[in-house]
């Protein structure tokens, strides 16, 4: 029995059938080629047949394969989760909050010492 690999078979069908479609001998020809090409399919798509294998070969690497993302998404989650409880509690966000306080107010300092000592001809009329 032959394979349904590579496709040519059902091509060389539709010729064959398209060329024979006048001749009653070349009809019965036809008829006995489609017959032999249901045959392979068969046996390919049957229980133990070879494509059949590979579906289920497929559909098994698959089903591992979303159980995998399924244990690296409840992972992801947890992670996010026990993330989200234990910032709060580590007392980040009020560090982060009091860096920027000093932050801004050490930005402040040179302006501030400008704005008292004044203008250069300020500071030259004073003396």
């Amino acid at each position: 029995m032959g394979s349904l690999k590579g496709g040519g078979k059902a091509i060389s069908l539709a010729d064959t059938t398209e060329r024979a479609s006048g001749d009653a001998r070349a009809s019965i020809v036809v008829y006995r080629e489609h017959g032999d090409y249901l045959d392979i399919v068969m046996s390919e798509w049957g229980t133990e047949g070879v494509e059949r294998r590979k579906l289920r070969e497929s559909i098994a690497a698959w089903q591992k394969s979303l159980e995998r993302a399924n244990v690296d998404l409840a992972t992801a989650i947890e992670v996010a989760e026990t993330t989200t409880m234990r910032v709060p509690q580590s007392g980040m966000l009020e560090k982060v909050t009091w860096i920027e306080a000093e932050a801004k107010e050490r930005a402040r300092w040179p302006h501030e010492r400008v704005a008292r000592a004044g203008t250069p001809t300020e500071r030259a009329r004073s003396r």
